[in-house]
């Protein structure tokens, strides 16, 4: 996670964006302003102040840029569903744990659909003192086999795999062998991955 975050320079990286935002206001090219503000809150959410814990809401909203960014440059193609009960957008996660996932349903999943488009449902419950989060989508999907590798560290199926299992590792190392990512998938019909983790919400009053 360090290593991710050693990429980015947040002062220069967020001066850049507001040149970006002001030329675009200057010029008067709205589209120029809109990817301007959505990168700098993308970016904003990815170092969140050093805090290796955020909310859910704040991990929604950087999903959120994500894919309207996404949309920008591939023409709004990508159909983003939230389906989180308004109780559930405080619990606490570790933070950039359900962009990468939403990056691989759209590049290795709905990318690669004859018409490149498709829909992805994300939607959380509580399950006992248990949350899960899942990430639903009607890509390409994958075979049993693909799914098994992907999981292991050094695989380098469809391209992503690494990624995948650092994910789980995370978790599994913050949270407890119980917790982790079990993904879903069969070639044609999507694929949904979803997310266990304990339920930390914020005790009211």
């Amino acid at each position: 996670l360090e290593l991710l975050q050693m990429r980015f320079n947040p002062h220069f990286l967020y001066n850049t964006l507001e040149t970006v935002y002001w030329m675009g206001v200057k010029n008067k090219a709205p589209e120029i302003q809109s990817i301007a503000q959505k990168m700098g809150s993308f970016y904003r959410l990815s170092l969140s102040n050093g805090n290796q814990v955020v909310s859910l809401k704040a991990e929604l909203q950087q999903v959120q840029d994500y894919t309207d960014i996404q949309n920008m440059r591939f023409g709004n193609r990508i159909h983003l569903e939230i389906c989180v009960p308004e109780e559930l957008l405080a619990a606490r996660l570790l933070k950039l744990t359900l962009q990468p996932l939403v990056e691989n349903s759209i590049n290795h999943g709905i990318r690669e659909t004859e018409q490149e488009s498709g829909m992805i449902t994300i939607s959380a419950k509580l399950s006992e003192k248990d949350l899960l989060i899942t990430i639903e989508d009607d890509g390409v999907g994958m075979d049993q086999e693909q799914l098994s590798k992907m999981m292991q560290r050094n695989t380098t199926i469809i391209g992503h795999g690494y990624g995948v299992w650092n994910i789980n590792e995370r978790l599994r190392r913050n949270y407890g062998d119980p917790y982790g990512l079990q993904y879903e998938s069969s070639p044609g019909e999507g694929t949904c991955v979803t997310i266990r983790i304990p339920a930390d919400l914020p005790k009211l009053g």
